[in-house]
């Protein structure tokens, strides 16, 4: 999921300035603007999580993904891209929901996933993950602060990776807790948008007015 901040053709056009100027004028304004575009995705990141709450959104899921942020900024002598996919992709998000699942034959997952084969189906898995979730004694199993394990073993298989952002963005509506999709890429790719637009204006046309006056 990548957007170009670009648009600004015309206006490079329209003041009639040289290619190097130009060049000029974006790297000043992508270096100011990269903190502006940090804190906005941060930002935002917070707001979705504050949304989904944090039974279906663990605290935990946090601080890694806006550790993660200076990934999805991508910046060149011209161009500037917002990534998103590089917090993590689908089946990055995927892996780390197989932990603890049984094994045909015996045995359980542990991260990373191997893909040897379960010996439950989802709905069966789906009850057990409640069990976890919620802490409960199931079959003579005490899961007390399992759900807690798993998430930690989910984040160290991530490692620098943050693909619990796809939860935010499209939401998981299937299974209880339930999280609403959130327009987080949406909203920062406009935000950052207008942003990165006044910020390069502003320095095309400072190199504009130099030239007039000379």
């Amino acid at each position: 999921m990548r957007f170009e901040i670009s648009g600004f053709e015309k206006l490079i056009n329209k003041l009639s300035i040289a290619s190097e100027e130009v060049e000029q004028a974006f790297k000043t304004a992508s270096t100011e603007f990269t903190p502006q575009a940090r804190a906005t995705i941060a930002a935002t990141l917070v707001k979705a999580a504050a949304n989904a709450g944090d039974e279906a959104f663990p605290l935990a899921y946090i601080e890694p993904m806006l550790a993660a942020v200076d990934n999805i900024i991508i910046t060149g002598p011209t161009e500037l891209l917002i990534d998103f996919e590089q917090l993590g992709t689908p089946e990055e998000l995927q892996e780390g929901y197989h932990y603890g699942a049984k094994i045909e034959g015996g045995g359980q997952v542990d991260l990373p996933y191997g893909g040897e084969p379960l010996k439950n189906d989802t709905e069966q898995r789906y009850e057990a993950w409640q069990r976890v979730f919620h802490g409960e004694t199931w079959h003579g199993i005490n899961y007390a602060g399992v759900w807690n394990e798993t998430i930690a073993a989910r984040l160290d298989a991530w490692g620098d990776k943050a693909p619990q952002w796809l939860l935010l963005q499209y939401g998981q509506t299937e299974f209880d807790p339930i999280i609403y999709p959130y327009p987080l890429v949406e909203e920062v790719t406009f935000d950052l948008t207008a942003i990165f637009d006044g910020m390069l204006r502003l320095e095309l046309n400072l190199i504009a007015a130099k030239f007039n006056k000379g």
